[in-house]
């Protein structure tokens, strides 16, 4: 069958249906084998209810350009296998419109006169003493956009629906080869004067070099971008026809928008009980922490921010981007730092950074509902710049004074989602090797972020001896911020928003860190584990009825918690779980599985429904680079091979990764190789992984094994173990658990596979490390953990 899919073009829709002899309702392997291997190539099951008793054995499979309006299973009294009607519209329409835009195109003609306009400008105001910094402030930037509107000029331009980037690959031979074409063409039709076979090896010749013009004008425009990455997913998203717009007009203004996203948090704060609970209790220490205050910032401090800040092409609310920024940040370093410094001593955060562009981007479901739209907020980048100088002094004092939670890994160096991830499961590979129950409360938060209290917040910063001035500062950050939200060339009215931390900022995420830091603290019979606003609360016990009384007792106190801290816990779509290895009780509002940080959690850590989450990711993406193998080359897709496959099936291995599914992962990455490279579907592709400089999945895991340990310096050696002069004395000892379930969490295969490595690698720093041990998993290309472990080195 696969061999027969290769053969078909991916232009082409299929649909594929039959008696496939699988039960597609089980975790049979053969059945995730057959809907891993149509899904590559973007087929997809219509059928889920049983057609021949309680099994499901017939299915039928559309092309995922194929629009589904509904699938049945009915009984038509001729077979033992009752039959299938499908309803569908057939395939994506290439229909088209034409809009005109208006924009200022960013030129390097625009560039260079932005830079030569800035070049002459006087500073002299900003050390003018009768103004206030905020004067100051607001007249750089009236002078920044300006200049801005004068070197960048509006332009009228019509964009088609369905065109993506503007890519010219139809040259002046493809168009003579065309032409003769058509002509033979004719004289084999009208006169009989040319074979059918000559006419046939013209037409594959023509097609091949179409093929070959495309894959030219594709790789030119990647690697002439200055956003590679961006590129290729446009060039992936306009291959699969996925579209952030919504799928058909709305009756929505930018100003009914605008109205739902400033009001929703107040309504969310105006359902919550009050309680009798200060929020600032809990924030007790046995030694204060220093004084802080917000100290100046240097010329070289705003340069090596400027730099630091990630590229983006998207404008904020003075058409501004970090492009442009970098292009004049020799002009304006002097006097955006003093500026920076005047505000400081001021204590003021200018009104001009304070408004913010949002962009509603749809989701799903109704377009008419203004809920079902996400809002992408873009703030002032020189707003961010500022943001970025006091948030470096926040966490600075935090780290260095370790006042944030040990149980947040949202936001911090050092810290990850994966180690969220790996925070929780070690706490369940603790119950496991008890022979507990761990019951986990994977508490939801409506709109965490928006509905921060300023009060609660300023109140807080003051327990944790901040001083009156770093107050003030902070307090005029948060206060009198409005925005306006664009949509479709439209503006909104611009409207007030005086509550919560600035969406898409930098300092914002800081100061949530901060308002949530003391939870744990208030619950001292449970564990936690914090990503920002995603919050884990689990207790530990001997038997399910006390494990699941600790629970409720811990929600009890979590839930007071964020009611007096003004934060709604949304019972809907929070959830409980107990994970045991033992037998659980039937219990209605337990629910058998859990997504926490990306990840698919099951009551017994067996990972199968993480493998069906990530292969269904992989199988998508298989059947994009399949799409783009005609368009592409081999290094482009490399590239998308590593966006839309490796980064699904590496995420957060270290968890699952000796798992028995992590088999179906490594035979989905082989068949994408197979893809990448071109080869046949059959095909050896050990040595392409050491070509591509591809890590296989096995590879994969030993590596963040590998650097797990390294990382880590509390594993116990033997010589720590007894005082006998041994040859292995210096080896790390495996921590002991009684079940191989808890033996395949993190921890344990680090250990097995850092003792086999030689003691000249052990020794290396961590960076040298890690550069050796990928050279040689690539090199080396090992299929299994076995063969690692048998490798001379």
């Amino acid at each position: 069958m696969e061999e027969i899919l290769t053969q078909l073009s991916t232009n082409r829709q299929i649909i594929l249906a039959g008696d496939f002899n699988v039960s597609f309702n089980t975790l049979d392997v053969n059945t995730s084998k057959l809907c891993d291997l149509l899904a590559s190539f973007g087929l997809e099951r219509t059928i889920f209810e049983p057609t021949r008793g309680d099994s499901c054995l017939d299915n039928v499979f559309l092309s995922s350009a194929m629009e589904l309006c509904g699938s049945q299973v009915c009984d038509i009294g001729i077979s033992d296998h009752k039959g299938q009607l499908v309803k569908f519209l057939g395939c994506e329409t290439t229909g088209f419109t034409q809009n005109k835009k208006m924009y200022r195109p960013v030129t390097q003609r625009g560039l260079f006169m932005l830079h030569s306009r800035l070049s002459e400008i006087s500073w002299d105001f900003i050390t003018v003493d009768s103004t206030s910094g905020e004067q100051k402030f607001s007249h750089f930037m009236d002078i920044l956009q300006e200049a801005y509107t004068y070197s960048f000029p509006k332009k009228t331009y019509v964009v088609r629906s369905d065109q993506g980037n503007n890519i010219s690959w139809f040259n002046t031979e493809l168009r003579a080869m065309r032409e003769h074409l058509r002509f033979l063409r004719e004289l084999k039709g009208q006169y009989g004067f040319v074979s059918d076979q000559y006419y046939k090896n013209y037409k594959n010749l023509y097609r091949n070099k179409i093929r070959k013009a495309k894959i030219n004008a594709n790789d030119n425009l990647v690697k002439s971008s200055s956003n590679p990455a961006k590129t290729i997913w446009d060039i992936i998203n306009k291959k699969r026809g996925k579209s952030n717009k919504c799928p058909g007009s709305s009756d929505l203004s930018p100003d009914d928008f605008n109205n739902f996203f400033c009001n929703i948090a107040g309504n969310i704060v105006n359902h919550i009980p009050d309680v009798h609970l200060d929020p600032v209790n809990n924030i007790d220490f046995l030694v204060p922490p220093p004084l802080f205050s917000f100290s100046e910032v240097t010329f070289n401090e705003v340069r090596d921010v400027i730099d630091n800040l990630k590229n983006k092409n998207s404008k904020d609310i003075f058409g501004f981007n970090l492009k442009i920024v970098k292009c004049i940040k020799n002009i304006i370093l002097i006097p955006l730092t003093r500026l920076i410094n005047i505000c400081l001593r001021e204590n003021i955060f200018p009104t001009v950074l304070k408004r913010a562009s949002v962009t509603p981007i749809f989701k799903n479901g109704n377009v008419d509902s203004p809920e079902n739209y996400r809002p992408i907020s873009l703030l002032p980048v020189i707003s961010k710049i500022f943001e970025k100088c006091m948030a470096l002094r926040l966490v600075t004092f935090f780290e260095e004074n370790e006042l944030f939670s040990q149980y947040q890994f949202g936001f911090r160096q050092g810290k990850s989602t994966v180690m969220g991830v790996l925070n929780l499961i070690s706490s369940i590979i603790d119950a496991f090797h008890g022979g507990g129950y761990n019951t986990v409360l994977f508490c939801d938060l409506s709109k965490a972020f928006d509905c921060v209290s300023h009060d609660i917040l300023l109140k807080k910063l003051l327990a944790y001896n901040f001083s009156y001035d770093s107050i003030k500062l902070i307090e005029s950050y948060l206060s009198n911020r409005t925005q306006v939200v664009r949509c479709d060339g439209v503006t909104s009215a611009e409207r007030s928003v005086n509550i919560g931390v600035p969406q898409g900022s930098i300092l914002g995420q800081i100061l949530f860190l901060i308002y949530i830091n003391d939870l744990p603290l208030n619950n001292n019979i449970a564990n936690f584990t914090l990503f920002a606003d995603d919050t884990t609360v689990s207790h530990t016990a001997n038997s399910f009825e006390r494990s699941m009384a600790q629970s409720l007792a811990a929600q009890d106190e979590a839930e007071l918690w964020f009611c007096s801290n003004k934060l709604l816990l949304n019972k809907d779509k929070t959830k409980r779980m107990v994970f045991s290895m033992r037998s659980l009780p039937g219990d209605s509002d337990l629910v058998g599985e859990a997504k926490f940080l990306g990840v698919t959690l099951d009551p017994r850590l067996q990972w199968g429904l993480h493998i069906d989450s990530v292969a269904g990711k992989a199988t998508k993406g298989i059947y994009v680079l399949r799409s783009l193998s005609s368009c592409v080359s081999v290094e482009i897709l490399r590239m998308a091979y590593f966006a839309i496959c490796h980064s699904h099936i590496s995420y957060a291995i270290l968890a699952w990764g000796h798992s028995s599914g992590i088999h179906r992962l490594f035979a989905l990455q082989r068949r994408a190789v197979r893809v990448v490279s071109r080869l046949g579907y059959r095909d050896d592709c050990r040595d392409t992984f050491v070509k591509l400089g591809i890590l296989t999945v096995p590879c994969l895991y030993i590596f963040e094994n590998l650097l797990f340990v390294k990382r880590n310096s509390n594993y116990v050696t033997h010589g720590d173990v007894h005082e006998h002069n041994t040859r292995h004395k210096n080896n790390l000892v495996p921590p002991y658990w009684r079940l191989r379930r808890c033996q395949d969490g993190p921890g344990y295969w680090a250990v097995k596979f850092f003792i086999v490595l030689p003691d000249g690698l052990k020794s290396l720093p961590f960076k040298d490390f890690k550069g050796q041990i990928k050279k040689i998993l690539i090199n080396n290309s090992f299929y299994t953990f076995e063969e690692f472990l048998r490798h001379k080195f």
